[in-house]
């Protein structure tokens, strides 16, 4: 019976005791960990992505050691990862157990399903034991893009699922989010708008702030989300406030959490430290952060990983290969081990989403600062180039002259892919780094 009331409260607990870690939270079944937002990292970009893979090192699990969950209760913890033949994710099964035991505590798997578009249109969640438990469905709008998410849960009075959350995407002319509509199950199957997230970009197509509103009859921004970055574009904090208005019905900004990043030379994300309020003062205070360690003879267009169009800002953390990461948080001021991961690679020997590969072009100079030239054997004199993002976003797209130096010194520094073609056929693909 211990263990039985062990795993209850945990199931209360842990999203919040684990969601300062990043990469413990991105391998948790779906409603333990919390989406991350779906900005225009479709299957269709991930699969340009893919497509250009030049390795063939799959993450097959990741293993944490000595979790505190809450309240002294320590935890061992493994997710394991199934892959298809083209290299998407097709099932997690994840383990809890009482740390330094085989004792369990809780376990799951969910099991992904593609249409023939190769676009994730089903996510179920089950126990172990095979008993159901929540369901995520997907539908596409004409740009492949994602339209709507159905969150359901398996209910076991009615012995079938029942919906109780929706969202529909919107999205502008660049592809990406703009607004996400929220509906929740008010009473039985009826449907109604409980509120809104909307995005804002700056000039240059980046994130800025993701701003959110409550509905009761109209709009009330209850909260928003401001990110900050580098002078060359890299992701450097991200904060969080609550809104309460003033005497004038003016705008407070209340800082709930922040989420500060630290990188190393070869553009890896080394260090995020996490920052929560002061109950007493509103005033930020350190709560925790992680450490993390790379390979960096592999890049993240060199990984099979575990990730669908849901979890486009958990791939940042692979620029490189994550080996391992430590996790502290702070108690009283005092800084305390909190878990340690390790992750496991093995070669892929699945197809790339498309059977052949795009030859290589010859790029000069790559790494590159500000500057880079494409050469080719075909007679084409002009050829058109795009170039992507990690997470599958375009940020380059152009007519380019065989030997012609393309301006790459407003990207921020990172590994990226390009397809190099006519607008029938793609026929060079492969990998840059900016410096």
């Amino acid at each position: 019976m211990a263990i039985i009331a062990i795993t209850a409260i945990s199931f209360a607990k842990q999203d919040e005791n684990l969601s300062s870690n990043r990469l413990i939270n991105a391998f948790l079944p779906h409603h333990l960990a919390g989406k991350s937002q779906s900005y225009a990292n479709t299957q269709d970009q991930l699969n340009t992505i893919n497509d250009l893979n030049t390795a063939k090192q799959k993450l097959d699990s990741a293993k944490a050691f000595n979790v505190n969950l809450y309240e002294g209760v320590v935890i061992d913890m493994k997710v394991d990862f199934k892959y298809n033949t083209k290299g998407k994710i097709i099932k997690t099964t994840q383990k809890m157990f009482l740390a330094g035991t085989s004792i369990p505590l809780y376990g799951s798997t969910s099991e992904f399903e593609y249409d023939q578009s190769g676009r994730l249109i089903k996510n179920t969640e089950k126990t172990l034991e095979g008993v159901n438990s929540y369901k995520y469905e997907y539908t596409y709008n004409a740009n492949n893009l994602m339209a709507t998410e159905i969150e359901s849960f398996w209910s076991e009075d009615i012995n079938d699922w029942a919906v109780s959350n929706k969202y529909e995407y919107e999205y502008n002319a660049n592809k990406q989010i703009i607004t996400k509509l929220m509906y929740s199950n008010i009473m039985g199957d009826q449907f109604g708008l409980s509120g809104k997230y909307e995005y804002q970009y700056n000039a240059s197509e980046i994130l800025t702030e993701i701003m959110e509103y409550s509905f009761n009859e109209v709009y009330s921004k209850t909260g928003t989300e401001k990110y900050e970055y580098t002078k060359n574009n890299t992701l450097k904090i991200i904060i969080k406030y609550r809104i309460e208005l003033g005497e004038n019905n003016e705008e407070i900004l209340i800082p709930t959490e922040k989420r500060e990043f630290t990188y190393d030379g070869a553009n890896n994300r080394s260090m995020e430290t996490n920052y929560t309020a002061n109950a007493d003062n509103d005033e930020l205070i350190i709560s925790g952060k992680d450490v993390y360690k790379f390979n960096n003879d592999y890049s993240a267009v060199d990984l099979i990983l575990p990730f669908t169009p849901i979890d486009g800002d958990q791939a940042d953390f692979f620029s490189h290969m994550v080996v391992s990461n430590k996790a502290y948080f702070y108690n009283e001021g005092i800084l305390a081990d909190s878990a340690e991961l390790t992750y496991y690679y093995s070669e892929f020997t699945g197809s790339s989403v498309f059977d052949s590969k795009f030859a290589s072009a010859q790029i000069s100079p790559n790494p590159s600062t500000e500057y880079v030239s494409f050469n080719w054997e075909s007679n084409e004199v002009t050829l058109e180039v795009t170039i992507y993002d990690l997470s599958g976003q375009e940020v380059l797209s152009e007519t380019v002259t065989k030997g012609e130096s393309v301006p790459v010194g407003n990207l921020r520094t990172g590994a990226y892919v390009y397809k190099l073609g006519t607008t029938a056929k793609t026929l060079y693909g492969g990998k840059i780094v900016i410096m």
